[in-house]
């Protein structure tokens, strides 16, 4: 690299890391004041919330009052905001109305204080809450509805706490339109608020307004329609785990039933009620229940029974200061009375309620005076809620301005972003390009390799045996002759096609058109290739519509696509497949045609096929060197031709070509055609051999099966090794399953790439199945990486040679793996035992084939009768696989071993069943003949089954 294009380099880079640091900052400064604010925020949140948990959990007054106070002396207004609201909670809760309203004044004013929107609603809500207690229901409604207010105005209405409290406003609302009688204002806002529970979520608040809503149905007399929402709100408090809610559910139901004048349905509600509400320790309600109850059983006429309720009920009133139940519990103590007949008790009693209800009249007098008080605190909340208006509004703007700058910011930023994403996608897709070509190259590349080594295993495995004199008849080296003429020949085609593919590149070959008859030069060519499709049993047939055709071509080029298209479909065509070639005027132009039945192109593949670096990616086919049909498409558009395809996976392939009948380049020179054209193929003058396999199999010799589709390169492995072991051949792996499965071979060569089904599949097949995964298998390929080899051995290949290989390398892995087998198989042979989990050597599928073995045997010695048919039928093996497989795995016979079998389960037998005679261990172990069973029990064992049972265990 020069200095020149050093600096361009740098300079290119550099302005991308100028762009890049660019955004970054602009992105950057955009962000910071965000997430500084949002940072502050989250942690104030966080507080707040931690606070709020701490100050619930005080539920004591003077405890809230001593936090007050200390937040007071560290001037923590925040923290003074959250302890007033729990105080006046405590406040309220305590029955110290004028209290509670104080200290929820006070966390509205620093609610205010701090622009706080959200404390301020719930401030706001709570002092709503404590008029309602009191009875000033028109303060009440209008704290309710400024909440509602500054509840609309509020920013997050995502947030829950804001949908949380503006529920709670309406429901505030909703009670005060019920307690003022005004049906269809409580029962909008109710609804209001029913369906904001349903957003949260909240089973308590939806049961909470369902039972509002069945209130206001009783009140209008829609008993039905009031039943519904009471049961409703009771699943919900069931759901929720809210005995208080489930208790006053029960109250209503029992209301209900006391307007229809069902009195012992009544009574029994409202004990379910009494009976929760005693066990939650709620007075204040329990009292409803019990008022409930008293009132339900003097109507009925059990004066006994209201009575004893009288009894339990007046003292917890007495002590809770509850003017309304003792008013209540008056009135109904001077009914019973009556109904005595005691009139003087009853007027003592009515004068008591009448006592107690002028009590409360002048309770509300007292709060009328307060209202002079709160009219004018309701004045200065309106001042303070324009303050808190105008106070949003400013937050609101600066909201605004900071949203706007920061679009812009964004915006800015985007458009820079998109300019480098799109400088980034160009250079990124020009890369992929890159990577796709070099990535093409390399598949090419190593498919060339795969043709190379192929031949060259054949040249140099024979050279170095002509050169170390090995090859010494004149038999051997006619036929070493002949296989190196063949693979030398097959190279020279293949280095022919690349030149001529770096001619047509390079446009410097300029060849001379001729003028004649095309018909006649493509029917000698196609004879040509009758030789080669009755080699491989192809059914060829070619046709021309017209006896004769004169066009303007180049013979080379015409050649070169026929032989090409021709050769390619009977490659791919399966023995006894069918090829079929044709030609024929169609529009000025000639239509050439050749289809074949063979195995197809997948759709994926086709619009690459073409391609010079491109090859199908199916692994079962013989992908050859790749170079024909992009040297084919090159010479047909060098004539300004085209050519299609049409293939279906299974179905066939379909190549047209069509060409000019008159050259249409300027420059072109016409002669007419020679007479000794056509150039004909580069067939090798060399016949191919038959590979012949034995007739006769000897029981004790060892059989090799060798799937190879290359024929030289399996006779090549014959001669290395036909001597030593009884050969058999395969052309492909579907071939060589149906070989090994007839067969049961020793070991089993194969090669990788081969039509129909490659060696890995195979390979695959064989380590499955229950009968030939005891065989060892060698794989053989031109690929050398270290992906293919792994390929090769997870497929379960025990070992892996790449051509060009070794003779010496290939015998002495065949020793090595029928080696290890002989030692293992004589290991188990000479062991006395058939106990599988000993034989550690094994591997798991033989470990389980055996298991299956001596569990079929165990069958049928039970059954009586064992023989080698019937647990090779039980195994769905033939006799001949099941000999092969359990000689391979334990250098025995099936006979043998299944008397192993039955010897050691009778050795067991005299030792466990002392009581059990011989002759019947002898029946149980499948030996009908007692004589028998007692001499192959001395020979294996040395002593008779007698002498063996009296030997100690």
């Amino acid at each position: 690299m020069n200095r020149h294009e050093t600096f361009g380099t740098y300079r290119k880079v550099n302005t991308k890391q100028l762009l890049t640091s660019f955004c970054m900052i602009l992105l950057s400064m955009s962000m910071l004041i965000g997430c500084s604010r949002s940072e502050e925020k989250a942690q104030a949140t966080f507080e707040k919330e931690h606070l709020e948990k701490e100050l619930k959990g005080l539920e004591r007054i003077d405890s809230l009052q001593r936090r007050l106070n200390q937040y007071r002396e560290e001037h923590n207004r925040s923290a003074m905001m959250l302890c007033y609201r729990f105080l006046g909670i405590a406040y309220r809760d305590s029955s110290r109305f004028d209290q509670a309203l104080t200290a929820h004044q006070k966390e509205y004013e620093l609610a205010s204080e701090q622009a706080d929107t959200l404390e301020a609603i719930v401030a706001l809500n709570q002092i709503g809450t404590n008029y309602r207690r009191i009875g000033a229901l028109e303060e009440a409604s209008s704290a309710h509805y400024q909440a509602l207010n500054l509840c609309d105005q509020y920013s997050d209405h995502t947030s829950f706490k804001f949908q949380k409290n503006r529920v709670v406003s309406l429901n505030g609302i909703g009670n005060v339109h019920l307690t003022l009688d005004n049906v269809e204002a409580a029962e909008n806002a109710f609804r209001m608020a029913l369906d904001g529970e349903k957003k949260l979520g909240s089973a308590l608040g939806q049961a909470i307004n369902y039972a509002n809503l069945g209130s206001l149905l009783e009140l209008q007399e829609k008993i039905d329609s009031a039943r519904w929402y009471y049961k409703r709100s009771m699943q919900l408090n069931q759901k929720a785990g809210s005995h208080l809610g489930v208790a006053l559910c029960w109250i209503h139901l029992g209301g209900l039933e006391e307007k229809a004048g069902q009195w012992d349905k009544a009574i029994a509600k409202y004990q379910h009620a009494e009976e929760i509400l005693r066990g939650v320790g709620d007075k204040w309600h329990w009292m409803e229940a019990v008022i409930s109850l008293i009132r339900a059983n003097i109507d009925k006429g059990d004066l006994a029974m209201a009575s004893r309720y009288m009894k339990e009920a007046e003292p917890v009133a007495q002590q809770l200061g509850a003017w309304e139940d003792l008013k209540a519990l008056y009135y109904e103590k001077a009914k019973m009375c009556f109904k005595r007949g005691d009139n003087k008790q009853a007027f003592i009693h009515y004068k008591k309620s009448q006592a107690y209800r002028d009590s409360l009249i002048s309770e509300k007098k007292m709060q009328h005076i307060q209202n002079i008080r709160i009219k004018y605190e309701r004045e200065s909340k309106e001042q303070q809620m324009l303050a808190m208006k105008r106070d949003i509004e400013k937050e609101r703007l600066i909201k605004r301005v900071f949203l706007f700058s920061s679009l812009c910011i964004i915006s800015l930023c985007a458009v820079i972003i998109v300019f480098l994403w799109y400088v980034i996608r160009i250079r990124s897709k020009n890369h992929k390009m890159q990577v796709q070509i070099q990535r093409a190259k390399d598949h090419f590349f190593m498919n060339i390799t795969h043709e190379f080594r192929t031949p060259l295993t054949i040249i140099l495995g024979f050279g170095r045996q002509m050169t170390d004199g090995t090859l010494t008849t004149k038999e051997e080296l006619k036929k070493a002759g002949g296989m190196i003429l063949r693979q030398g020949s097959g190279l020279l085609d293949l280095v022919n096609q690349l030149l001529d593919i770096a001619k047509q590149r390079s446009v410097v070959d300029q060849p001379l058109y001729r003028h004649g008859d095309a018909v006649t030069y493509i029917r000698m060519l196609a004879e040509c290739h009758q030789i080669l499709a009755q080699d491989k049993n192809i059914e060829f047939l070619f046709t021309a519509k017209q006896s004769s055709l004169m066009m303007d071509f180049i013979p080379s080029y015409l050649t070169k696509i026929v032989r090409n298209l021709l050769s390619n479909a009977l490659k791919f065509t399966p023995p006894h497949g069918m090829v079929r070639a044709s030609v024929e005027e169609e529009k000025d132009k000639l239509k050439l045609v050749v289809r074949d039945n063979g195995q197809g192109i997948p759709s994926d593949d086709l619009p690459f096929i073409f391609d010079l670096f491109y090859q199908a990616q199916n692994p079962s086919a013989d992908a050859g060197s790749g170079v024909g049909l992009a040297l084919t498409k090159q010479l047909v558009e060098a004539m300004n031709g085209t050519i299609e395809v049409e293939s279906e996976v299974g179905v066939g392939t379909t190549f047209t070509v069509s060409l000019p009948l008159k050259a249409t380049r300027q420059d072109a020179v016409i002669k007419p055609i020679e007479a000794n054209e056509p150039e004909k193929p580069n067939y090798s003058q060399v016949p191919e051999e038959s590979i012949e396999e034995p007739e006769t199999v000897h029981e004790n010799s060892v059989s090799v099966l060798v799937v190879e589709d290359n024929a030289d390169v399996a006779r090549y492995i014959g001669m290395q090794i036909g001597h030593e072991y009884q050969l058999y051949f395969a052309h492909d792996g579907v071939e060589g399953l149906e070989k090994a499965l007839s067969l049961m071979p020793d070991l089993i060569l194969t090669d990788l790439l081969m039509p129909r089904k490659d060696g890995l599949e195979m390979c695959r097949e064989i380590k499955m199945s229950e009968v030939l995964n005891h065989i060892p298998v060698i794989m053989i390929t031109a690929r050398s990486t270290d992906a293919d080899k792994l390929m090769g051995l997870e497929a379960g290949a025990d070992a892996y040679l790449v051509k060009p290989f070794s003779a010496d390398e290939l015998k002495l892995r065949i020793r090595n793996l029928i080696k290890q087998r002989e030692v293992m198989r004589e290991k188990y042979a000479l062991s006395s035992n058939v106990h599988v989990n000993n034989m550690t050597a094994l591997n798991k599928l033989d470990k389980e084939f055996l298991h299956k073995f001596i569990d079929y045997v165990y069958v049928h010695m039970n059954n009586g009768t064992v023989s080698v048919e019937s647990v090779a039928a039980d195994l769905c093996m033939t006799p001949k696989q099941l000999r092969s497989k359990t000689v391979a795995i334990t250098g025995e016979n099936p006979s043998a071993y299944i008397q192993k079998i039955r010897l050691e389960k009778a050795q067991r037998m005299l030792q466990v069943e002392p009581n059990m005679s011989i002759g019947e261990i002898a029946l149980k172990c499948g030996f009908e003949d007692f004589a028998y069973f007692s001499r192959v029990f001395k020979k294996k064992n040395g002593v008779m089954p007698s002498q063996y049972r009296r030997l100690p265990s």
